[in-house]
């Protein structure tokens, strides 16, 4: 999945909530209590995400304590208590893993993601190399959206603010039969752009993207779970970039630094930066129980692709320098475990 725009209500490890109610979570692979963790959790419930106004992974730093959430250029580089890494290309992994309903996400430039249907974000703090993999050395997010439900419910926000701001996001679930239920997230963001161009004084093309999600639950027999989502976003953002020529170092400062003589992050020289990207895929998960413990099943397809990232080498209005990154990248995961009873 990939997300939307860029842009303290977490509980800890072993911190009892402020009400009666445990707080569950699968940090271990298993649906456990949070106090009987043994590791430093950091949980957001859909309610904290929503009070704090938190609709992407990017989110995240600013309601989570130890994590950041930093850009290489288009390519997203989460860092847990300071462990991050600043190698970033088309075919790298960073080493804090994302799982999304349990499924990898291995693509660095797809960890940016919308969150319109999230049930709960943990954030597993420190190695986790044993439970989620080698690229989990700095630690994990673990993230939960909704599950199709057997009763109607659904919900729905919408706003409008400054640029022409408009963030609509829904959630919808209800049965189709008995052992069959359905639900659909959609998340849909645009605003125009806020930086101008110093030179000819036009503004950058902004954001828009699109995000939809579907599921189906079968329930054959109690006992057994069949899921099967898929999804499709296309994002395309023009502040990629933008900041870099207000470091000093662009070929408009040296041939006419007036230009830049009231420099602000509001303003740019450089010209055609942006990013566009469109992730699709597909999963399968199949949860057995088996008495003495549940095996379970993870079958995924997942493709990024688009024209990536166009980068402007000489930052100036003229067309002197550019490069663009392509992207095309495949993943097919397949995971089997084991899940004894305790």
């Amino acid at each position: 999945d990939s997300g939307c725009q860029r842009h303290q209500s977490s509980s800890d490890t072993n911190s009892e909530p402020a009400n009666t109610e445990e707080v569950i979570v699968t940090a271990q692979r298993r649906e456990e209590r949070l106090r009987d963790v043994p590791m430093t959790v950091s949980v957001l419930s859909a309610e904290d995400l929503a009070l704090t106004g938190a609709v992407n992974t990017s989110d995240l730093q600013r309601i989570t304590p130890g994590v950041r959430m930093q850009f290489n250029g288009a390519y997203l580089a989460p860092s847990i208590r300071g462990v991050s890494s600043n190698t970033t290309a088309p075919g790298l992994s960073s080493n804090v893993a994302f799982y999304l309903d349990g499924v990898y996400q291995p693509s660095q430039i797809a960890q940016l993601m919308d969150l319109p249907d999230a049930e709960q974000v943990q954030v597993l703090k420190g190695p986790q190399g044993t439970l989620y993999g080698q690229n989990a050395t700095g630690g994990a997010f673990v993230i939960t959206t909704m599950d199709p439900s057997f009763h109607q419910e659904g919900r729905f926000s919408a706003s409008y603010g400054n640029y022409n701001s408009f963030p609509l996001r829904g959630y919808e679930s209800g049965p189709i039969t008995e052992n069959l239920a359905q639900s659909i997230a959609v998340s849909y963001q645009s605003n125009d752009g806020f930086r101008r161009n110093t030179v000819t004084g036009a503004r950058d093309d902004g954001l828009e993207c699109v995000l939809v999600r579907g599921k189906l639950l079968y329930e054959p027999v109690t006992g057994t779970r069949l899921k099967l989502t898929g999804y499709y976003t296309d994002l395309r953002d023009a502040s990629v970039l933008r900041g870099i020529p207000w470091q000093g170092q662009s070929l408009t400062a040296s041939i006419a630094p007036e230009l830049i003589a009231n420099a602000s992050p509001r303003n740019f020289t450089s010209n055609d930066t942006y990013l566009d990207v469109r992730t699709y895929g597909a999963s399968l998960t199949a949860d057995f129980d088996l008495g003495v413990g549940t095996l379970s099943s993870v079958t995924s397809y997942s493709r990024v692709g688009g024209d990536g990232l166009r980068a402007d080498l000489d930052f100036s209005s003229l067309n002197i320098s550019d490069v663009t990154v392509a992207v095309d990248r495949r993943d097919f995961i397949q995971e089997i475990n084991f899940t004894s009873r305790r």
